[in-house]
Order: structure tokens, then C-alpha cells, then sequence
């Protein structure tokens, strides 16, 4: 996948400011984490710590993740929940399952980050009010 297809993708989800033009949700439960224009776009490089592992593998390997919706405020999210504090950051998971970290929270200037490539998002237009396809599988079908 060229990254001009990946740029096109992402565009898609924002608006002309740069925030979410979809509502997010977790991938595996129906469970919503943010409403639409609540959350705007940002790319860097973090390592978040991995959803799943394989037996016998490392449970401190990390994936870095490149583009992630920034929330200023804790309440701005629709169910969240947060973990303790782990070397300076708090991760971030479904409320209703328990999976993630979707994201997390820097401790020190309290702005949140949800990775999107660990969610899904639905459009207020969507007929079926169900979760689209998160970023990844988006991605691999459209090549």
C-alpha cells in the first residue's frame, strides 16, 4: 500500500480542522469511546504496549503506532477506562470489555491519545449505526 493511499484514508476521517468527522469505538464490543468533532488528528511515533500475545511471548513488546485522535479533556470521552500510572503515562482501554490499551494519557500534560489503528469509527450518516472497519482493515481492502 503506497503511503498516498494511507494519506487519502486518513484525510477521510477528518474534517477541514482536523477533528474526527466519525463517531470511535472499540473494535471488539460495541462500546463507544468518543463523538464525532471531539478529537483532533495528530502523527508521531509512540509505543504502545501490544493488545494481545502469543503464549510464552514477551508481555513488555510494544507496537509503535503513527496517527492517533488527541483529546484534551478525560471527560470528552464516552466510556474509557484508565489504568494506574506506568512510567509517567496512563493507558487507556474499553470501558465495557476491558481490551487495550487503546491509547493513553501523558501524565504530565493530561492530553490524551487514541491510536487509529486500535478502534473503529462510524459514520452519523451510517445507516446501520455499526462500527466501520478500523484503519488497518480499511487499508488491506482497498488494495
Amino acid at each position: 500500500m503506497s503511503s498516498s493511499n494511507n494519506e487519502c484514508t486518513v484525510e477521510a476521517m477528518k474534517d477541514s480542522e482536523g477533528m474526527n468527522l466519525d463517531g470511535v469505538y472499540c473494535t471488539h464490543c460495541p462500546s463507544k469511546i468518543l463523538n464525532p468533532g471531539s478529537a483532533a488528528f495528530k502523527r508521531f511515533e509512540f509505543p504502545l504496549p501490544l493488545m494481545q500475545y502469543k503464549k510464552g511471548e514477551q508481555i513488555d513488546k510494544k507496537e509503535t503506532l503513527e496517527v492517533f485522535w488527541q483529546v484534551d479533556d478525560v471527560m470528552t470521552f464516552e466510556n474509557i477506562g484508565v489504568s494506574h500510572k506506568v512510567d509517567n503515562i496512563k493507558y487507556l482501554a474499553c470501558a465495557d470489555c476491558e481490551r487495550g490499551p487503546v491509547g493513553w494519557i501523558d501524565a504530565d500534560t493530561q492530553q490524551c491519545y487514541i491510536a487509529l489503528d486500535r478502534v473503529k469509527h462510524t459514520s452519523a450518516a451510517s445507516d446501520s449505526g455499526r462500527p466501520r472497519q478500523s484503519l488497518d482493515d480499511f487499508l488491506k481492502s482497498a488494495k
